[in-house]
């Protein structure tokens, strides 16, 4: 029983570490959480929020986590603050205080739910010291031990809290004139019943030991320091458990009762900001302003005493197992994952040492978009996460190379290091806190969709498909969300919301949308002769079987005959040798592997080859089923003037947040893309392995009929537009009334039981099971990689189905479709 009991509190306990983030860059200071499957590796402001919450005023402390409490301190002016900025300063601060009443808040919120729980203003009044441009007067992180909340104000105070709101104590502090106006930034940290403070400024730098429970200042030292922001470590190592604290004159170490256990002059650059924190049995100090010579970093072994490096001997020095002269960065601070020390620079550029001897991975690779930082970076699940100022967290694989995997972006300045507990990554832009997490896997105990999800289970234990996702939303809420399988059989990597996909044919439904919000500029009308944009036009004729020849068409090829597949072409012959000649002759067919690939030229010369080869039928006469919508994207083009790839950015794309979507897979989302599936001899085998695709890139042809690759979860934010009136959150693509015409079936007398609007297929379901079903309109297509979607605009419902496999097959999709309408039930919206 005791054996039992101890490792229950031993699983207790890691669980513990593992969910909380109790100080400046976690635990111990490293910047690596541990590893959990729910921890997300890409984001935007609307994609894997569990949840924002707006902070008042100006602040960069980090948030800090203990249990379900979310800690975060700001300061709020009374009149107009100063905005921050960012970027590289070399000269002086702000240099008079900011006017006006400021408030020093500090604010909690519920972690699960994002609920403010409470706020304490711990001090009011105007400032009495400037700061640096681009900091606030609430730059340090608060720290906790579990028991209180410990948050420091560098220039005002420090205060001690319940996690519940209430206050202890607080012990004032006397500001004081700091090195070019900067303010202070360094953080408290806290261990065994001790609060450690580090204030180094002109006047009189000191270090201070307060008692946690009762704010009492247990010992006090001076500090010859006057250029120091770097937040101390208590560092437990083999042989004690000391403080380290860098400076420009002396790196230091204090014991646990103010004794100065070991120093050395490091020739720290002019301004010392990065962190100390420790791995392998050491710790690493570095300090690297941009514009020194000398800007290093050492890895420092325990034991010292007194002055351990004599006439800066650093190279063969028992105490410090390697130096590097110019490797270290000015505002981040370094992180060791596995054996690699990574270092990020404030100018946008990244590198890689072997963190046991300092011997160089990598050299400086740049981030794209000319990005800066001054977040640290972190890491968890083998990525390494690095936060630019401007919001774009890159994504980088842990390993011996640069490896970009994604890039996130938020969109807003981004100074605070960011904070990770258990499954949920805590994000402080300017104005927010962002918390992130993997959406869940599956709602398969809602015995609503069990049908739905098992059929896909099954597809995938018998080898029928590689792997499926299936997406249900309702009212903008997801009410079913199934994966199964893999997006690669030969690297078992599962398939994914975030997984990019080929969809094919659901590029119709973009071009068309494209196309309508021209339409609402008045760019044509629906009834316009495409000659009149493509002259080429003007001489198009129509097959006579029978002469075997081409011949004058009753009437023109209407802009309309293109949205609705009535102008006659096709894919090809279509059966018909001698037009099936002609479309290969014109190099309009598409090519191996299996058809895969488009014609190899661009949608304006397409379209003026198109225009020789006779159509199948007069205009109007039937829906014909091909390169209709690729005729749609190139009027796209004249009637914008942009290639089509650039208005359906600015149109589409870009407004909707549709990130992975685009003529290519993009570079950052490489290692997300699926692999193309078929089936040889009953045995799934690849057609388009996902490292090799030319979908990686891009093609001369910009396909509005089939040429996107896109993930679930972007096509989400396109459906959840088309049902919700032609609008997705505050952004408006089409008009409601342009987004009807586009339902209204535009076949009419035209003969078959097909029905067909302005870029889908309408049909009648039954909703609902019993003696009343509901019948309701559905909009919907599908892609050639046996990819669908479905709407329901009356009832703001879509289903998404995914897979990548061809040649296309949407008999899964379909069983999983009906068997949510089945179980719906009928009842009004």
């Amino acid at each position: 029983m005791i054996l039992v009991l101890l490792a229950v509190l031993s699983s207790a306990t890691v669980t513990l570490a593992a969910d909380n983030w109790p100080r400046f860059r976690g635990v111990g200071g490293t910047g690596v959480a541990s590893d959990n499957p729910s921890l997300p590796s890409s984001w935007s402001k609307t994609e894997s929020v569990a949840w924002d919450a707006d902070i008042p005023g100006w602040g960069w402390a980090s948030p800090v986590v203990w249990g379900d409490r979310v800690f975060v301190s700001t300061v709020v002016s009374d009149g107009e603050a100063r905005e921050p900025n960012k970027g590289l300063y070399l000269g002086q601060g702000v240099r008079e205080p900011s006017k006006g009443i400021h408030h020093w808040l500090v604010l909690c919120f519920d972690l699960k739910t994002g609920a403010e729980l409470w706020r304490h203003e711990a001090h009011s009044g105007q400032p009495k010291v400037p700061r640096h441009p681009k900091s606030t007067y609430a730059a340090e992180t608060p720290t906790t031990d579990g028991q209180r909340l410990y948050v420091l104000f560098g220039d005002v105070g420090l205060y001690c809290y319940e996690l519940t709101g209430e206050l202890i104590w607080e012990h004032p502090i006397e500001p004081k004139k700091t090195f070019m106006d900067y303010g202070a930034a360094a953080s408290p940290v806290v261990y065994e019943g001790q609060v450690f403070v580090v204030y180094d400024n002109l006047e009189g730098s000191w270090i201070a030991a307060f008692d946690a429970k009762t704010g009492k200042q247990n010992w006090r030292l001076p500090r010859d320091e006057k250029r120091s922001w770097a937040t101390p470590l208590v560092w437990e190592n083999e042989l004690r458990t000391e403080i380290v604290v860098p400076g420009l004159k002396r790196n230091r170490s204090y014991s646990l009762s103010g004794e100065v256990l070991w120093e050395f002059d490091g020739r720290m650059s002019s301004l010392v900001i990065p962190s100390p924190f420790a791995a392998h049995g050491m710790v690493y100090i570095a300090s690297g302003y941009v514009g020194d010579n000398h800007r290093p970093t050492f890895a420092i072994k325990p034991g010292g005493k007194g002055n351990i490096a004599e006439d800066d001997e650093f190279t063969n020095n028992p105490f410090i197992e390697w130096y590097k002269p110019k490797a270290s960065p000015y505002n981040t601070s370094q992180i060791v994952v596995g054996d690699y020390l990574y270092t990020v620079y404030d100018q946008g550029f990244i590198t890689c040492h072997d963190a046991k001897t300092g011997e160089e991975v990598f050299g400086k690779h740049r981030f794209p978009k000319g990005s800066s930082f001054t977040a640290s970076p972190w890491s968890y699940n083998g990525k390494l996460f690095c936060l630019s100022e401007d919001g774009d967290t890159y994504v980088l694989k842990v390993g011996w190379k640069y490896e970009l995997l994604e890039t996130n972006a938020l969109d807003e300045l981004c100074i605070a290091c960011p904070a990770v507990a258990g499954d949920k990554l805590l994000i402080r832009t300017a104005s927010k806190i962002y918390c992130l997490t993997e959406p869940e896997p599956a709602t398969t105990s809602d015995s609503r969709f069990h049908e739905a999800a098992s059929r896909v289970e099954r597809a995938v234990e018998s080898g029928e498909v590689a792997g499926a996702s299936h997406l249900v939303v309702r009212r903008g809420e997801v009410i079913h969300s199934f994966s199964a399988g893999v997006r690669d059989i030969e690297t078992g990597e599962p398939l994914q919301g975030d997984t990019v996909v080929r969809i094919y044919s659901m590029t119709k439904p973009i071009t068309s949308v494209a196309a309508m919000t021209l339409f609402e500029t008045g760019k044509f009308q629906l009834d316009d002769p495409i000659a009149k944009f493509i002259p080429a036009f003007s001489q198009s004729t129509v097959w006579d079987s029978a002469a075997k020849k081409g011949i004058a068409p009753k009437r023109p090829i209407t802009v309309r005959d293109v949205f609705r597949h009535t102008t006659g072409y096709a894919y090809g012959g279509n059966g018909d040798e001698e037009l099936e000649r002609r479309y290969h002759e014109a190099g309009l067919k598409y090519r191996p592997p299996a058809g895969m690939l488009p014609p190899d030229m661009s949608i304006e010369e397409a379209a003026d080859r198109l225009a020789t080869i006779p159509a199948h039928h007069h205009p109007g006469e039937r829906f014909t089923y091909g390169f209709s919508s690729d005729l749609l994207g190139r009027l796209i083009e004249i009637w914008s003037e942009r290639p089509l790839d650039q208005y359906l950015e600015e149109a589409v794309l870009a407004p909707l947040e549709m990130n992975d979507t685009a003529f290519q897979v993009r570079p950052d989302a490489r290692a997300r893309f699926a692999s193309c599936h078929t089936t040889v001899d009953g045995r799934l085998a690849i057609v388009d392995k996902s490292t090799d695709s030319q979908f990686a890139n891009g093609f001369k042809f910009l396909s509005g009929g089939g040429g996107l690759v896109a993930t679930l979860n972007d096509y989400a934010k396109f459906c959840e537009m088309l049902v919700s009136g032609g609008k997705r959150r505050q952004v408006q693509i089409l008009k409601p009334d342009t987004l009807q015409l586009m339902y209204t079936d535009q076949l009419g007398d035209i003969p078959g039981d097909f029905r067909f609007g302005l870029g889908f297929a309408i049909k009648d379901i039954n909703v609902g099971e019993g003696d009343q079903p509901r019948q309701v309109q559905e909009y919907s297509w599908g892609g050639y990689a046996s990819t669908d979607f479905r709407l329901v605009p009356e009832m703001k419902l879509f289903q998404i189905f995914i897979r990548q496999q061809i040649p296309s097959n949407h008999g899964l999709a379909d069983e999983s479709f009906r068997s949510v309408y089945r179980n719906l039930g009928g009842q009004e919206d």
